[in-house]
């Protein structure tokens, strides 16, 4: 994706592309969600958070739901209105161990559907303290969470397949 790509795109206009193999896809802008937000601390009032979209999943014809693994949050995306508004949002653990900061990001990885809910898996920010990573179900109609698995390293995703759940992590338990 070029430069005059995403300049079309911020002007909500449509890029075709197509790739070695001759495999065509068009892309559109949906949803603009801001790249960062101010997070002002004692000693860095410019700070801002960025955003870090990373999973999606799609729930009916017009929504999808969004992971923002740096804003800790899973977004309702309405693409038929390009609107937005946060389902959850997860808060910080406080850290325990000797190392790193005083508090520990959620960092959601992935939302995926499950008997009418949702699963988020959870990587956990730095220093990555075992047992700290998570699967957490999610009601979409609240927003309310609550832990399905926990325990975990570094889990990537879920991936609900019949009765059966699949996870993928990083490291070991």
């Amino acid at each position: 994706v070029t430069t005059a790509h995403h300049q079309a795109l911020s002007r909500r206009e449509a890029v075709a592309l197509t790739n070695a193999r001759g495999e065509r896809a068009t892309l559109r802008l949906v949803v603009d969600i801001p790249d960062s937000v101010p997070e002002p601390r004692p000693d860095s009032p410019q700070n801002i958070r960025t955003s870090n979209p990373f999973g999606l999943e799609p729930d009916g014809s017009c929504a999808l739901w969004l992971v923002d693994a740096s804003r800790n949050v899973v977004w309702k995306v309405d693409i038929c209105t390009s609107t937005f508004a946060p389902l959850a949002v997860f808060p910080p653990t406080v850290n325990a161990g000797p190392v790193g900061p005083p508090r520990i990001d959620a960092v959601p990885t992935s939302a995926r559907t499950w008997n009418g809910d949702l699963l988020v898996s959870f990587l956990s920010g730095a220093p990555f303290l075992p047992g700290l990573a998570s699967v957490k179900q999610v009601k979409p109609s609240t927003g309310e969470h609550a832990p399905f698995f926990t325990g975990l390293r570094m889990v990537v995703d879920v991936l609900p397949f019949g009765d059966a759940l699949w996870t993928s992590w990083c490291s070991s338990l």
